[in-house]
């Protein structure tokens, strides 16, 4: 992903565009493992339904709980997506 996602205040628009596209695209292009992608797509849709920037427009398909399971799925060993799934749960 480009540097303009590491800006103090992003858009969450823009973070939904920029990640759509690099959904899209083959992770060994942009140097990200799939499951850490799912992942930070969780942390983005946790915070579009969370707090001031709350949209409740997203479609089921983009749920921070479908991103975070799909991201224990492929890497089942990471202690830092069980983490963030407890986090979510409570």
């Amino acid at each position: 992903m480009d540097s303009s996602m590491c800006s103090s205040a992003p858009d969450p628009e823009m973070w939904i565009i920029q990640g759509t596209l690099a959904w899209r695209t083959p992770p060994v292009r942009i140097g990200i493992r799939p499951a850490e992608l799912f992942f930070q797509m969780h942390l983005l849709a946790r915070r579009l339904t969370e707090g001031s920037v709350a949209m409740s427009n997203l479609e089921p398909s983009t749920s921070p709980l479908r991103w975070i399971l799909q991201a224990i799925h492929i890497n089942p060993s990471c202690l830092r997506y069980w983490r963030a799934l407890l986090k979510f749960m409570e």
